[in-house]
C-alpha cells in the first residue's frame, strides 16, 4: 500500500492495483485510476455542500413561516378588490410582496408588452414577506361575494399551515372565511426598467378612457402625440382635441388600443409620461402604474 497524496481532506492511497481514498481510517472510492478517485470526492464535497445549502434553506422557511403566521392584516374591502382588479387585466399568477404597512405586486404580462405595479396598505404588525398566489382565483372569489353583498367593510389577511407543510393565505369578512394556497418560495421579482422620457402630460382617467374607446371603433392601435405644448389622441380618420395640461418637448408614438382599454385604474386623475416610439408611463393618484411597450411598425 502507498500513499499517493492528500486531497481536499482525504488520503489518495494505491494498493492491489486499485486507488482509493481515505479518511479517518475509513475507505472510500476504490477505482483503477486515480483520477476517477478525485472526481468522487469533488462530487461527494459537492453533494455535501448542497446538503448544508438545503438545510439552511429550509431552516430560513421554517423561521419565516413561524413570523408569518403571527400577523393578521386588515384591508380597506373596496381598495383590496381594486387591488386584484387591477393585476388580473394582465396575469393569472402574481407575487404579493410585503413591506412595511404595504402590499405590492409588479408583474409583466405574457407577452412582454405591459408591466402593470399596484400597492396597497394595510393596517396591523408590518411584515416583510413574498408569496406567489392565483390572483383569478381571489379575484373571481371577490366578484362573487360583491354580488351576493357580502365583499364591504373591511378584509383580514392571514397566513397559516396545513399538515405543517403547505402554506395558505386566509381570508376573512362579511361573507366569513375562505383559504387560498401560496407558495412561499421567494424568487427574483420583476424589475422596473429605467426609462426617461420627453413630455408629460397630466389629465382625468374618464377623459383618456372614453377617447381611447372611440378611437377603437377606427382600429387596434392608437398615436399619442405631444407638438408645441400639446397633446392629443388620434388615429386614421379620428383624432382628438387638446387634451390635459403638457409639459415637455415634442414626441410620438404608437400604442395597443386593446391594453389601453384595460380597466387599471380607478382613481380620478393620472400622469402621462412618453417619448418617441419609446414606452409609455401611466400613473395614478395612488402610486400605481402601468409600462405599456409601444406599437412599432415594420417596414
Amino acid at each position: 500500500m502507498v500513499m499517493i497524496k492528500k486531497y481536499k481532506g482525504y488520503i489518495i492511497k494505491y494498493g492491489d492495483t486499485l486507488f482509493w481514498a481515505e479518511k479517518n481510517k475509513t475507505k472510500f472510492f476504490k477505482c483503477s485510476h486515480e483520477a476517477d478517485v478525485i472526481r468522487q470526492i469533488d462530487s461527494k464535497l459537492r453533494l455535501d455542500e448542497k446538503g448544508k445549502e438545503d438545510k439552511i434553506k429550509l431552516e430560513s422557511v421554517e423561521q419565516r413561516r413561524k413570523e408569518l403566521v403571527k400577523h393578521k392584516l386588515v384591508f380597506d374591502a373596496i381598495e383590496f378588490d381594486q387591488f386584484f382588479g387591477s393585476i388580473t387585466q394582465l396575469v393569472t399568477e402574481t407575487d404579493l410582496c410585503f413591506n412595511k404597512n404595504m402590499m405590492t405586486t409588479r408583474e409583466m404580462d405574457p407577452a412582454n408588452v405591459a408591466m402593470i405595479y399596484q400597492q396597497i396598505k394595510y393596517k396591523g404588525t408590518p411584515i416583510i414577506a413574498q408569496v406567489l398566489i392565483n390572483a383569478q382565483n381571489v379575484y373571481a372569489f371577490i366578484k362573487t361575494a360583491r354580488k351576493t353583498k357580502t365583499w364591504k367593510g373591511k378584509i383580514s389577511l392571514y397566513f397559516d399551515l396545513k399538515a405543517e407543510k403547505d402554506m395558505y393565505l386566509f381570508m376573512e369578512g362579511e361573507f366569513g372565511k375562505v383559504n387560498f394556497p401560496v407558495d412561499d418560495d421567494i424568487k427574483n421579482p420583476v424589475k422596473r426598467p429605467n426609462l426617461k422620457f420627453k413630455a408629460t402630460i397630466k389629465m382625468p382617467l374618464t377623459e383618456l378612457k372614453n377617447y381611447v374607446t372611440l378611437a377603437r371603433i377606427f382600429g387596434e392601435s392608437v398615436y399619442f402625440e405631444v407638438k408645441d405644448k400639446q397633446f392629443k389622441i388620434y388615429i386614421e380618420r379620428f383624432e382628438t382635441n387638446k387634451l390635459g395640461k403638457t409639459t415637455g418637448s415634442d414626441c410620438i408614438s404608437k400604442y395597443s388600443i386593446e391594453y389601453l382599454n384595460k380597466k387599471y385604474f380607478y382613481s380620478e386623475n393620472i400622469t402621462l409620461k412618453l417619448s418617441d416610439d419609446y414606452p409609455l408611463l401611466i400613473t395614478d393618484e395612488k402610486g400605481n402604474e402601468l409600462i405599456l411597450g409601444p406599437r412599432v411598425d415594420c417596414d
